[in-house]
């Protein structure tokens, strides 16, 4: 549901942007830059509706969906333990949930980032289908994940968060540039 908020925004802002044009309260540079921005708001909106995470049990298989619609598939035979374990990245962050499936075999543990899913209905999804499941009650900083999950392979934005923030800001503002720039130029 809070997918649709920021679609819903980027309408209005659209709507009372082009009332204000129309009326020659704003000029086309800004005109154009505010409709790129909804745009973007919209773009971003349908992207978190579209691609929401899922953990999916079948046909002996456990499959997480990320965010961004990726598939991580394990046998449900390879699974010797899920465990549901709060994440703070930051000192000033919220906590997420991560889904951290370690294996049998001697493969990587698996994780994914769950900011949608419920901890209570995940726990009894994997205790249904069989999966051995752990809730780890306490909040942990995510530099700290592979030393109780020995192998986890961490991303960029666990490793690092400011640097990731940092790197995201900059390569949206080199979008937004790279199509507002020839809007106010040309026109």
């Amino acid at each position: 549901m809070l997918g649709l908020l920021p679609i819903l925004a980027a309408g209005l802002a659209a709507s009372v942007l082009r009332a204000a044009h129309s009326e020659g309260a704003v000029g086309d540079g800004w005109f154009l830059t505010g409709l790129g921005i909804a745009l973007v708001t919209m773009v971003a909106g349908v992207g978190v509706l579209k691609f929401q995470e899922r953990v999916i049990v079948r046909d002996g298989n456990l499959t997480l969906v990320d965010w961004l619609g990726r598939a991580k598939t394990v046998p449900c035979a390879d699974v010797r333990l899920a465990s549901l374990v709060s994440v703070r990245q930051i000192a000033t962050s919220g906590p997420r949930i991560r889904v951290i499936v370690e294996r049998v075999s001697p493969a990587p543990p698996l994780m994914m980032i769950g900011t949608a899913l419920n901890r209570e209905r995940t726990r009894r999804l994997f205790e249904r289908t069989g999966i051995p499941v752990r809730v780890v009650g306490r909040t942990v900083r995510s530099a700290q994940l592979p030393e109780s999950f020995p192998g986890l392979q961490l991303g960029l934005n666990d490793r690092r968060p400011a640097l990731a923030g940092f790197l995201g800001a900059a390569a949206i503002s080199v979008v937004l540039m790279a199509i507002l720039t020839p809007l106010v130029v040309f026109l």
